[in-house]
């Protein structure tokens, strides 16, 4: 009867404290396990911020690296242009020079014409001289030797002119060579020039197969972030459905630990404790009752022996009597105690289904604690994959418009054959690292926030964690105490 009285005594300030205390460590030890994830979390966004600022640094490098490019460019090609003005000076020299030596032998020409048309003229004078000479004696030897002068002098004037007209000739055979050297010259400055700069500084893209190929790569990252968000989206759709069953099973051991409390209550557990006293009292009384009729069936058969017949029937009767009202308290003590043994049995019954129904409701406590935790992660997961997503998409959408405008304006071919300057494909290249440069500071200073976010959450779940490990520390002082 006392291990009954123990196994059904309704719960004390012990068993209260203790359910506190219980409750105050499943909320530490779901505490910790945010705690736990939160790390995780915060490790994971380090590596992953580390990583980004590498990307970061090399885009900051590679953009340092396109504007010295550029500018030195545009060094040589001030150095190109001063060549391109030197060339044509030097080309409209030689063209000027050319078109005198022209001049000049045009000059000669008559020149030559004429001299030699005196040179005759003075041979056949002097053979005329010589002749009437001979049948004139009186005729001067001086004019004999003039005239043989003359013709010397004419005769070395022709060959001066002859060679002044070979000397004009292999001027000017030299002369064109240099104009047409020069003339090389300066259009070779002009296509260097225009390979440079490009038909008026005309805007260009990188070659074709590269953004084809650099297209090609983002479709397959957008395909790949598609199918992680998908995955995601279903974890966290299953998550809260799970969520949901869960929070539904742990309101029905609610509502039946409710029940079965009312129950209990309704049971009267103290009264059945009663009812066994009240028992254990009527079987002493039919003890006392049955000593009682014995000792009257004593004195009956005593009295019977001396011949008191009357007295004898007297006591017989009264002992009867006792006898049957022993035999009724211990029937009703019976009833009493099968009554009441029935009830603490129930009793016990129902409180070992609360004690199930409550560990059911820590655990399902715990799995709940832990799903919020799997959708808070695939949440934020989300949130990070669409922003890469949307990132991918727009790069994607900048890498089309250039493959569009590559094939429709640019004069590049369908097969990638690139026929712009360096100078819009190194001005290209500097805006190309400028983006590159802006979005990895936008992604860097996204994954930073994300960082700096995690960090605050995991600061405020570890203070929280440190107060409840306090506060269950001095609720078990506490119960300990009491």
């Amino acid at each position: 009867m006392n291990s009954i009285m123990k196994l059904t005594r309704p719960p004390g300030i012990n068993e209260k404290k203790q359910a506190e205390l219980n409750k105050l460590t499943a909320e530490v030890l779901s505490q910790q396990y945010l705690v736990d994830e939160l790390q995780t979390i915060v490790k994971s966004l380090g590596e992953k911020s580390a990583t980004f600022k590498g990307f970061l640094a090399q885009a900051d490098t590679d953009k340092k690296s396109a504007l010295a490019n550029y500018e030195l460019f545009k060094k040589i090609l001030n150095q190109v242009k001063d060549l391109t003005v030197n060339s044509s000076v030097v080309r409209n020299t030689a063209g000027e020079a050319d078109d005198s030596i022209d001049q000049l032998t045009k000059e000669i020409a008559p020149m030559v014409q004429k001299l030699i048309f005196a040179v005759d003229y003075i041979n056949k004078l002097s053979e005329a001289i010589n002749k009437q000479k001979v049948k004139i004696p009186l005729i001067s030897n001086d004019l004999i030797t003039i005239m043989s002068t003359a013709n010397e002098k004419a005769n070395a004037a022709i060959a001066a002119t002859l060679t002044a007209v070979q000397s004009c000739y292999a001027l000017k055979s030299s002369a064109e060579n240099t104009k047409q050297s020069a003339e090389l010259d300066h259009s070779q400055c002009l296509d260097l020039r225009k390979q440079l700069v490009g038909k008026n500084d005309e805007p260009c893209n990188l070659d074709l197969e590269i953004w084809l190929e650099e297209k090609a790569l983002v479709d397959k990252e957008i395909a790949k972030l598609h199918k992680t968000i998908d995955k995601l989206q279903k974890n966290v759709t299953k998550t809260r459905a799970y969520i949901g069953e869960i929070e539904l099973e742990r309101s029905e051991a609610q509502r039946n630990i409710a029940t079965l409390d009312a129950e209990i209550l309704y049971l009267d557990g103290p009264q059945a404790l009663r009812d066994i006293e009240r028992a254990a009292l009527d079987n002493i009384g039919a003890l006392a009752l049955e000593g009682i009729a014995a000792k009257l069936l004593e004195e009956a058969l005593k009295a019977e022996k001396e011949g008191k017949h009357a007295e004898a029937n007297r006591l017989s009767n009264e002992a009867r009597k006792e006898q049957s009202a022993a035999r009724k308290l211990i029937h009703n003590a019976t009833q009493l105690e099968e009554n009441a043994n029935s009830v603490l049995k129930d009793i016990e019954d129902k409180e070992k289904r609360i004690s199930k129904l409550k560990d059911s409701v820590k655990d399902l406590d715990s799995k709940i604690a832990q799903a919020y935790l799997r959708l808070e992660r695939d949440e934020l997961s989300l949130i990070f994959e669409n922003v890469i997503l949307l990132e991918r998409e727009k790069r994607l959408e900048y890498i089309n418009v250039k493959i569009a405008f590559m094939r429709g304006k640019t004069g590049v071919t369908a097969e990638g054959e690139s026929i712009c300057s360096l100078k819009a494909l190194l001005k290209q290249v500097r805006n190309d690292a400028n983006r590159e440069y802006e979005e990895e500071l936008s992604a860097n200073s996204v994954v930073a926030g994300e960082l700096d976010a995690a960090n605050e959450r995991l600061t405020t779940a570890t203070n929280k964690l440190a107060s409840l490990k306090a506060g269950l520390d001095a609720a078990t002082a506490a119960a300990l105490a009491a």
